[in-house]
C-alpha cells in the first residue's frame, strides 16, 4: 500500500495526460457531451465525488451510487462504470 501510495504522483501526471485532447462541451450541439455520469457502488463512487468537485460549474456531472443509471441519461451522456474491486455484482 505504501509503495502504491508513493507511486500516487506519477498516477496523477499519467492521468492527466491521456485526458489531453478530449474536448467536452455543453448540450447546446447534439454532437457533443452533455453531461458525465460516473456510476459506483460503495468505495467505488469516490472517484465520481472528486471529479463532480473539481469539475466545478464547467459542466454538469453526476454521480450515481446505486445499481441503476439516473432519469435523462442519454445519448449525450458520457458514462463511466467503476467497479474498483471487481467483486461487486454491477
Amino acid at each position: 500500500m505504501l509503495k502504491v501510495l508513493r507511486n500516487f504522483p506519477v498516477q496523477c501526471i499519467e492521468a492527466t495526460k491521456l485526458g489531453h485532447g478530449i474536448k467536452i462541451t455543453g448540450a447546446s450541439e447534439a454532437d457533443n457531451i452533455s453531461e458525465v455520469v460516473i456510476t459506483g457502488v460503495g468505495g467505488s463512487a469516490f472517484a465520481g465525488d472528486v471529479v463532480q468537485c473539481l469539475a466545478g460549474k464547467e459542466i454538469r456531472v453526476i454521480v450515481s451510487k446505486g445499481y441503476s443509471l439516473p432519469f435523462g441519461v442519454g445519448k449525450n451522456s458520457l458514462v463511466f462504470a467503476v467497479s474498483y474491486s471487481g467483486n461487486t455484482e454491477e
